[in-house]
């Protein structure tokens, strides 16, 4: 297994804690890691400690089953040391946002899912990685929550050009002075009852498109004129598959 660079899932159990704890995958790449409460759960801060000195790993999948509720960010908080992880995607990350985590210092894209709560100090935890160039926050399916505010602080996210929210009740989202300054694209899908856009994406320079599969209220209708007619923004509406380019890669955003 010494040449081997994905490993697409691998669930958390006594072979495969044994497995990476011996130093068996030296050259990985990418990496997906299922945690179930199946009585290895716990193992998990001692599989990232020993995860973090694969100097190869860039990309990594956290999985973590329904039972996600009882997950503290003290399981994750060894993420903060692996400085070559560039991709970072956590399944059902549940409640974890309430709190600032600290994420890859290199880290440019972030996917956080199954996320049931944000408070200030976790959003801002988030906008204080200054590499951080995509996010997509999900919210929970099928599932209830409280309503989210979603307050950037000033200067947050400097690096941030693509922004995806799909399934977050919210409620209200606020801008900062100087926050998200290089966005380019903003997804917002099935985020009600979300019924304005922060007026400082008019003073945005670089922003391109905004894609709203939702129905716009008076308010942010007025917002969406505004970035059409005089920023040029292309404006997006309906479930339809859009894509757009980064850098010269080019994903979906729908």
């Amino acid at each position: 297994m010494w040449n081997l660079q994905t490993i697409s899932t691998i669930l958390l159990n006594k072979q495969s804690t044994s497995l990476i704890k011996k130093g068996t995958f030296p050259n990985i790449k990418r990496m997906g890691l299922r945690v179930e409460e199946n009585g290895y759960e716990g193992e998990l801060p001692n599989v990232l400690q020993h995860l973090q000195q694969l100097k190869h790993l860039n990309k990594l999948v956290i999985f973590f089953g329904v039972w996600s509720d009882r997950t503290g960010k003290e399981q994750i908080q060894s993420l903060g040391q692996f400085n070559c992880l560039t991709f970072l995607m956590i399944n059902n990350v549940s409640k974890l946002l309430t709190s600032e985590l600290i994420f890859p210092p290199n880290i440019t894209e972030l996917m956080l899912t199954g996320i049931r709560c944000i408070t200030d100090e976790g959003i801002n935890g988030l906008g204080n990685h200054f590499k951080l160039k995509i996010l997509s926050l999900w919210g929970s399916m099928g599932q209830i929550e409280d309503s989210v505010d979603l307050n950037c602080a000033d200067g947050s996210f400097p690096q941030l050009e693509v922004l995806q929210m799909r399934f977050i009740r919210l409620r209200k989202w606020e801008l900062g002075n100087g926050a998200m300054q290089k966005l380019q694209h903003v997804l917002i899908h099935r985020c009600q009852p979300l019924d304005n856009l922060p007026t400082q994406l008019c003073s945005l320079n670089g922003l391109k498109k905004v894609h709203i599969t939702d129905s716009v209220s008076k308010q942010m209708t007025h917002i969406l004129g505004i970035l059409e007619t005089n920023n040029g923004v292309q404006i997006d509406r309906g479930d339809h598959l859009s894509r757009v380019e980064n850098d010269g890669d080019t994903f979906d955003i729908i």
